[in-house]
């Protein structure tokens, strides 16, 4: 019979996997219409939901593995995180070389019409910070794997 812990990592791995789904499903609606209408701030959300999705895998695999493995996995989840600002960033600037806006009913239908390479930009700083803070704890469980295993902290 299987122990709660082991019950409760299954559940919460169904879970997230469900998220990661239900992020996969958006990121490809958004991306649809982000490069019908040509909108910089619907494609960095589009890509923020295939990094969350990425995210929630990665979460998914990690979970009941030890302090040195999920300290390694945080060090890919930032890098992950680092993929949609990226991706914005490269948007941005394609698009501030020829701007063009993009389809306003769409973009609204879509993503409530906020000002579209500003919005862009918001989530390339947002994202930066994002995978700094977990690039950080990443690095506290790295040692902390080091402390357990009694190993000199570098």
């Amino acid at each position: 019979m299987p122990s709660l812990d082991t019950e409760v990592r299954r559940s919460l791995r169904r879970v997230v996997l469900v998220v990661a789904a239900l992020n996969l499903a958006y990121f490809a609606v958004e991306l649809t219409v982000a490069l019908r209408i040509g909108s910089v701030s619907l494609y960095a959300d589009s890509v923020d939901f295939l990094e969350d999705t990425a995210i929630n895998v990665l979460i998914a695999l990690a979970l009941g593995m030890s302090l040195r493995v999920r300290s390694m996995a945080g060090k890919v989840m930032a890098a992950i995180i680092l993929v949609p600002a990226l991706a914005a960033a490269y948007e941005a600037f394609t698009k501030a070389r020829s701007p063009e806006p993009p389809d306003v009913l769409a973009l609204v239908l879509t993503a409530g019409g906020w000002p579209d390479i500003v919005l862009g930009v918001l989530i390339v700083v947002l994202n930066l910070g994002a995978a700094h803070e977990v690039w950080e704890a990443s690095e506290e469980e790295r040692l902390a794997a080091k402390v357990l295993a009694g190993e000199p902290i570098d």
